[in-house]
């Protein structure tokens, strides 16, 4: 849900750097000119015009994210019972599923945590 990335960047490289990750945070922490744009890395030299640094997703902390999609499926869930032609994106079967996924996951995060401690 998150990224950190830091790097040494020239322009294009920096546009489709943003261009992946719509939205994110772009910090510029150093520029390079001159001589000092031209750099040796991996055996060849590279043409760096900035030191980045972008986040991205920092917003999406998995609490608010979960009342996001819980505000979701109870809007679903009311559309439903005023409209019952409406298609439930949620249903008892679905639902169930994803819980036995759930229980399932847990328990198989509990014996590894058993196994690991």
């Amino acid at each position: 849900m998150r990224v950190r990335l830091r790097a040494l960047a020239d322009e294009k490289d920096t546009r489709e750097l943003m261009e992946l990750f719509p939205g994110a945070r772009l910090d510029i922490e150093q520029t390079y000119a001159g001589r000092d744009r031209s750099v040796r890395g991996r055996h060849k030299l590279v043409d760096v015009y900035q030191k980045i640094e972008i986040q991205y997703g920092l917003g999406d902390h998995k609490m608010r994210r979960y009342g996001e999609l819980l505000r979701a499926m109870f809007s679903d869930q009311v559309s439903w019972i005023q409209d019952r032609n409406r298609t439930r994106v949620i249903t008892e079967q679905n639902g169930r599923d994803s819980l036995a996924l759930a229980v399932a996951a847990t328990k198989l995060a509990q014996a590894s945590s058993s196994i690991s401690g």
